[in-house]
C-alpha cells in the first residue's frame, strides 16, 4: 500500500519557535548554509554536501521515495531555515515510521528548537498520519543524540549489533528508542517543559 503525503499540514506544522515546511529543491541553498559547521553533519552516513550542486542532489534523493517526508525547519522569529528532519520508512499498514536525518544549525543548539521541532514532527506522525509507533535510530557512538533523546523522554528498546556501515567504513551498532501513540501526551508535555526552559517561551 503506497503512502500518500497529506497535501496540507495546516497549523499542525507550527510550533512555538519553529515551523516545519515540506522540503523542495528551492530549499537547497538555505539547507547548505545550515550545515556550514561540520559537527552539525556528524554521524550522517553520507559525506556532508559542501556545494549547492551536492545539496541539490541530496534534496532530490530525499524527495524520491514515496514513503519519506523530508521537512525543513524554519525559525519563526526571523524566517531563517535552520535545519531539517525527516519522517521515513512510513508504513501505513503497520502504522509506524522512523524519524531521522535531523540537524540544526550550530548556533541554534540548546535554545529549545530541537524540542519544539520534535513536538511538531510527532504531531504530524500521531495527529495527521495517525501512526501507532515512531522510532529513532542512533549510532552507538553518538552520545550527544543518545543523551538528548533520553532526556526528551523516549524509551530505549535495544541495540541492533553491527547494523550498518558508517561513512568511514566501520560497522556501527544502532540503538533504537521509540514513542507510542498512547505515550504521546506525556511525551509532548515533557518536551514542552524542556522547550520552554531552554527558549524562554511558553504557550
Amino acid at each position: 500500500m503506497a503512502f500518500e503525503q497529506p497535501p496540507l499540514l495546516g497549523n499542525v506544522r507550527l510550533g512555538s519557535v519553529v515551523r516545519l515546511e515540506p522540503m523542495t529543491s528551492s530549499h537547497a541553498e538555505a539547507l547548505l548554509a545550515s550545515i556550514s559547521s561540520p559537527e552539525v553533519w556528524e554521524w550522517k552516513p553520507v559525506a556532508r554536501p559542501v556545494t549547492i550542486q551536492a545539496m541539490t542532489q541530496a534534496v532530490t534523493a530525499w524527495l524520491g521515495p514515496s514513503n519519506r517526508m523530508p521537512l525543513v525547519v524554519v525559525r519563526r522569529s526571523d524566517g531563517r531555515v535552520v535545519g531539517s528532519t525527516q519522517i521515513y520508512d512510513i508504513d501505513v499498514v503497520e502504522s509506524r515510521a522512523e524519524i531521522g536525518w535531523t540537524w540544526l544549525a550550530r548556533d541554534c543548539w540548546g535554545q529549545g528548537l530541537n524540542e519544539d521541532m520534535k513536538i511538531v514532527v510527532l504531531r504530524i506522525c500521531f495527529e495527521v498520519l495517525e501512526l501507532a509507533r515512531v522510532a529513532f535510530r542512533v549510532d552507538n557512538l553518538n552520545e550527544r543524540s543518545q543523551r538528548a533523546l533520553t532526556r526528551q523522554g523516549f524509551t530505549f528498546e535495544g541495540t541492533l549489533r553491527s547494523h550498518q556501515f558508517r561513512l568511514d567504513g566501520t560497522r556501527r551498532d544502532s540503538l533504537y528508542l521509540s514513542v507510542l501513540k498512547a505515550e504521546w501526551p506525556d511525551t509532548r508535555a515533557r518536551l514542552e517543559v524542556l522547550r520552554d526552559s531552554r527558549s524562554g517561551t511558553s504557550d
